[in-house]
């Protein structure tokens, strides 16, 4: 079809990274994919540790790939998952408190009888300062409550994963920890008080991919309305007439 011949050597691979920013990205929801080569620009056009910028961060491992970025508006009415800690009797030895997010650790350092308040804090504190994870965290001392809350707002935000690593932590401390759905021991998918709800929409998305040619099309969603949408997209885009 006049392509003329290529190897696989030369021919460039492009990864197209479909999925949500946060308000600190400045990228256009729903607009043409845009290129981006690195984690710093993936913050700054996708915010830090939104959906989007994670993928980001996924594909800058892979030598040789073009990475594009193309936002998508987040569900109308969608709530973002959440997951809590509830924390409980002063430690009556040192310890680490090491919470598993996403699959990166957050350690807090904890002494004999420090005071579950300062525990408390010091937890969201630390979450917080690790800006590149998928959640925020809040500490509610009326309730001694850790709360963890992602940072995009739709049902794949229960499938984060947040783990407890109880055997290093301080004796006489308890921690609760609650999500939609326990994934092993000490272990919940996050969506607590059935949090995360809403898909988002890729349909105005889609019709800004028309005639960008791509070797891989990462998508954040998995619910079966998008997939739907995004078969028939690729199907077009195959055609033996169109040959993107």
């Amino acid at each position: 079809f006049g392509a003329g011949q290529l190897s696989a050597a030369i021919a460039p691979l492009i990864c197209l990274m479909i999925g949500m920013k946060t308000s600190a990205g400045t990228i256009v929801a729903d607009a043409a994919p845009i290129p981006c080569v690195s984690d710093e620009e993936a913050d700054t056009k996708a915010g830090p540790g939104s959906q989007l910028a994670r993928m980001a961060y996924k594909g800058f491992k892979y030598p040789g790939v073009n990475v594009y970025l193309a936002a998508v508006t987040e569900p109308g009415g969608g709530t973002a998952a959440t997951a809590t800690i509830v924390l409980a009797t002063i430690p009556t030895s040192a310890g680490t408190v090491e919470i598993w997010i996403a699959g990166e650790k957050v350690t807090v350092d904890v002494q004999n009888g420090t005071a579950i308040d300062t525990v408390g804090a010091a937890i969201a504190a630390k979450i917080n300062a690790n800006t590149r994870l998928p959640v925020t965290a809040a500490y509610d001392a009326p309730s001694d409550t850790v709360t963890i809350t992602c940072k995009n707002n739709g049902t794949q935000s229960k499938d984060w994963l947040v783990y407890i690593n109880k055997s290093v932590a301080p004796s006489g401390m308890t921690m609760t920890l609650t999500g939609s759905a326990a994934a092993g021991t000490d272990r919940v998918r996050m969506g607590a008080s059935a949090s995360g709800t809403g898909d988002p929409d890729i349909t105005t998305l889609l019709t800004q991919m028309q005639t960008g040619r791509y070797a891989r099309i990462a998508c954040g969603f998995n619910d079966a309305a998008n997939l739907a949408l995004l078969e028939t997209h690729v199907n077009t885009k195959g055609g033996v007439l169109s040959m993107l």
